[in-house]
C-alpha cells in the first residue's frame, strides 16, 4: 500500500534496513557552490523546494479572517517540515485589492490587512534563521489608479510623474489597439490599461512607434520608469527579501517584436544592477519562455497551464479550466487509463529544458493562484505519481498552499481558498515531504544533467547525474506491474507508482526510495 510507505533518513554507513519504502544511501552533500554549464546559479537555488502563499488565505492570527504575515512567521515550522526551504508570497503590498493586490498603491508599504513594514522585516529574519528564503511578488507592468504617481501624472502641469505611465496625446485619442480610459482626469490625454480599469499601464516605452505620443525605450521617461522598479527592488532586497517573483515579466514594452527584443533588454540592465550589488537575489518570471528569460537576466522561469500545452496535457487537460468550471476530465497524462502518452508534455519541455539547462532552472508547479488545483482531476493515488515526478526533473518544484493535502479550491474562482488547517489528511503530505528531503540531500537533483532512458505509453525512465552521486527515476502510469534495468539491476515498479535509485558516482551500493 502506498500509504503505508516511509522514507527514513540515511546514516552515513549506509546501512539502514532495506526495508521497502526506505531509503539507503550513501552520506549525501547540499554543501557547496553550484555550476551549471558555465553560469553560477545563486547559491540558495541549487537545492531550493519552494513553497507559494497567497497571504490572505494562509494563516489569520488577529481574527480579522484575514491571513497575514504574522500567520506565515507562526507557520514557518510547518513549512519547513514539509521540506520546503524557500518562499513565494503572492502580493503584499498596499492596494485598494480590486485585483487581488495586483494593483500596487504603494511598492514600499505592506498591505495593513498583512500587517506592517515591520513584520515583513520579522519575516525575513525569523525565515532566515530557519534557513528559509523569501520572494515578494513583483508587479512591475502596473500600478493601481490609487498610485500617488498616477495621481500626479494625471496632472495637467507637466511633472516628474507626466511620463511614468502611457498617455495619449489628446482626450478623444484612441489606444493604438490597446485598452484605454479617457474623461476621468484633468490631463488631456487616455491612459492605456494593462488589465482592468484599475490598472494603468507603467511607460517602458515601444520597441516601435506607431503615434506621436508613443515614446522609445531609451526616452527619459520610460527609463525613469525602470531606475524606479530598481529603487523598489533595492528597498526590500535591503529588509531582508531575497528576491522577487516578476508578474507579467514579459509584457514590459508595448509593441515590442516577437522575441521581446527591448522587454529583455530591459530585464538585463535590471539583473546586472543585482548582480554588482544583491549578487545571492533571485529573479523568477512569469513567462514561460525560458530561451528568452532564462537568457536575459532571470534565474528561473515557469513552465505554466496554458490550455493545451504540454504541462496542461500533463496534469489537467480538462474543459472549463478558465471559468474554473472543470469537466470532461480524465485525458491528461496522470489520469489512471487516460490513455494520453508522455510525449505531449516531453515534446513541449524537453526542447525548451535542453536549449536553456546552462542558463537556469525552468520550474514545475504542483499549482499556482491562477490555475485550478491538481486535486480536481487527479486522484490522491495519481497525484503522488505527479508529484515524484514534478521533485525529480531539472528546475525547482514549486508547491502551491493547500497541495500537499489536497486542497479542493476549483470551486473558489481565483482558486485561493483558506487553507484548511484542521485537515488530516497525510496521503499527500508524506510522499511530498519524503520528495523534498530527497530532492535536497542529493546533488543529483541540484543542477544535475538530465538523460532520458524511456518514454513509452505507461513508462517514464530518466537519469540524473550530479556530482557526487546519480539518480534513476522509474514511473509506473500504467495498470501492471513492470520490471526495468536501473544501474545494472533488475528492479520492479508496480502499477501506479514509482521507484527512484541513488548511486554514488564511484559506486559502493544503492539507495532505495520505492512506493507500492
Amino acid at each position: 500500500m502506498i500509504d503505508n510507505c516511509r522514507a527514513e533518513p540515511y546514516d552515513k554507513s549506509g546501512t539502514l534496513p532495506g526495508a521497502a519504502g526506505t531509503i539507503r544511501c550513501a552520506g549525501f552533500r547540499a554543501e557547496g557552490q553550484k555550476i551549471i554549464g558555465g553560469i553560477v546559479l545563486k547559491q540558495w537555488l541549487k537545492d531550493a523546494v519552494f513553497y507559494e502563499i497567497y497571504p490572505q488565505s494562509f494563516y489569520d492570527t488577529n481574527g480579522d479572517g484575514i491571513g497575514d504575515l504574522e500567520g506565515i512567521i507562526e507557520k514557518l515550522d510547518y513549512i519547513k517540515e514539509l521540506g520546503c526551504n524557500a518562499l513565494w508570497i503572492n502580493p503584499c503590498f498596499d492596494s485598494p485589492f480590486k485585483d487581488a493586490g495586483y494593483d500596487v498603491r504603494d511598492y514600499k508599504l505592506i498591505a495593513p490587512r498583512y500587517g506592517t513594514n515591520a513584520d515583513a522585516k520579522a519575516l525575513f529574519e525569523a525565515a532566515h534563521a530557519k534557513g528559509i528564503h523569501v520572494l515578494l511578488d513583483l508587479v512591475p507592468g502596473h500600478t493601481s489608479e490609487e498610485h500617488a504617481w498616477f495621481k500626479e501624472s494625471s496632472k495637467p502641469e507637466k511633472n516628474e510623474y507626466s511620463d511614468r505611465y502611457i498617455w495619449t496625446d489628446s482626450c478623444f485619442s484612441a489606444g493604438d489597439g490597446m485598452p484605454f480610459i479617457g474623461g476621468e482626469t484633468d490631463r488631456n490625454g487616455t491612459y492605456i490599461l494593462n488589465f482592468f480599469k484599475c490598472q494603468p499601464a507603467l511607460n517602458y516605452g515601444y520597441g516601435k512607434c506607431r503615434e506621436k505620443w508613443q515614446m522609445p525605450t531609451d526616452a527619459p521617461g520610460p527609463r525613469a520608469t525602470v531606475e524606479a522598479v530598481k529603487d523598489v527592488m533595492r528597498f526590500w532586497l535591503d529588509m531582508g527579501c531575497d528576491g522577487f517573483r516578476v508578474d507579467m515579466a514579459s509584457s514590459l514594452v508595448k509593441n515590442d517584436t516577437h522575441h521581446k527584443k527591448y522587454t529583455c533588454a530591459i530585464w538585463r540592465d535590471i539583473a546586472a544592477m543585482l548582480d554588482k550589488e544583491y549578487p545571492e537575489a533571485a529573479l523568477l518570471s512569469e513567462w514561460n519562455q525560458p530561451r528568452q528569460s532564462l537568457k536575459n537576466g532571470f534565474d528561473m522561469d515557469f513552465m505554466l497551464e496554458w490550455q493545451g500545452n504540454g504541462y496542461s496535457w500533463l496534469m489537467r487537460n480538462y474543459d472549463g479550466a478558465i471559468d474554473s468550471d472543470p469537466h470532461n476530465i480524465g485525458k491528461a497524462y496522470f489520469c489512471a487509463d487516460s490513455g494520453t502518452g508522455i510525449d505531449k508534455f516531453l515534446d513541449d519541455w524537453l526542447p525548451s529544458y535542453k536549449a536553456t539547462r546552462k542558463d537556469g532552472l525552468y520550474c514545475l508547479i504542483t499549482c499556482n493562484h491562477d490555475t485550478i488545483r491538481p486535486s480536481a482531476g487527479l486522484t490522491p493515488d495519481e497525484l503522488k505519481i505527479a508529484y515524484a515526478m514534478l521533485f525529480t526533473l531539472p528546475g525547482a518544484p514549486f508547491v502551491y498552499y493547500g497541495d500537499e493535502i489536497g486542497m479542493q479550491g476549483y470551486r473558489d474562482p481565483f482558486n485561493r481558498a483558506y487553507f484548511d488547517w484542521n485537515s488530516t489528511e497525510r496521503r499527500l503530505r508524506v510522499p511530498l515531504t519524503n520528495l523534498a528531503r530527497l530532492r535536497r540531500s542529493c546533488d543529483a537533483f541540484d543542477g544535475g544533467s538530465m538523460e532520458l532512458v524511456e518514454a513509452s505509453a505507461d513508462v517514464l525512465h530518466y537519469r540524473r547525474v550530479g556530482k557526487e552521486q546519480a539518480a534513476e527515476i522509474i514511473l509506473n502510469n500504467g495498470p501492471h506491474l513492470i520490471v526495468r534495468t536501473a544501474f545494472g539491476k533488475q528492479t520492479e515498479v508496480n502499477p501506479g507508482g514509482f521507484t527512484i535509485l541513488v548511486e554514488d558516482n564511484q559506486p559502493q551500493h544503492v539507495g532505495y526510495f520505492k512506493y507500492y
